[in-house]
């Protein structure tokens, strides 16, 4: 696990809480420099912190939270300042999936609600080429390399970005791009 954090929420991005290792901010923006991504979707708002950092990238931002708001104001001016999309709506009802993914491409989902596992199972046929998915909670509650994932992976075309150092520098992502 990355050095820089423990998970107390304690780590802040823009001021605000962010459950995502310092590791993993750095290789999310080399992912973002090196693509020219249109849009960039959140699975799972959290404290609100990564949709910040991924709206100051330039690409238009919506995060979707499945339950009730719990940003904190100093969050909500933040996202409204940024012009980022907040959205209450269950990501994991199937008659959702088109209309979320019915955005500009190239297209980064990030996935880090509720249920990672079933997630990469509803969003992955709805990529197109040159879209990322990056799955948060590597081995906690997203397992890359179980059977039923690795058939997915293939099913779609998906290709496994540096997926070593991502493991190696302790961020907790798996990072797919579609081919």
């Amino acid at each position: 696990m990355d050095g820089l954090r423990i998970r107390n929420q304690d780590e802040t991005f823009a001021g605000c809480i962010i459950q995502q290792t310092y590791s993993a901010l750095w290789h999310l923006e080399q992912i973002i420099m090196k693509n020219k991504f249109k849009t960039v979707i959140e699975l799972g708002t959290g404290h609100g912190a990564l949709c910040v950092f991924f709206s100051l990238h330039g690409q238009e931002t919506f995060t979707y939270q499945w339950e009730n708001d719990n940003r904190e104001i100093r969050v909500k001016e933040l996202h409204e300042c940024l012009k980022i999309h907040f959205v209450l709506k269950d990501v994991l009802k199937e008659c959702n999936v088109k209309e979320i993914m019915s955005v500009n491409r190239p297209l980064l989902l990030f996935c880090d609600n509720g249920n990672k596992e079933k997630e990469f199972e509803l969003y992955t046929p709805e990529l197109k080429k040159g879209d990322y998915i990056i799955v948060h909670d590597r081995e906690i509650e997203f397992f890359p390399n179980s059977e039923k994932n690795l058939d997915i992976e293939k099913r779609n075309n998906l290709i496994r970005i540096n997926d070593q150092e991502m493991i190696n520098d302790g961020t907790l992502l798996t990072v797919y791009r579609k081919d």
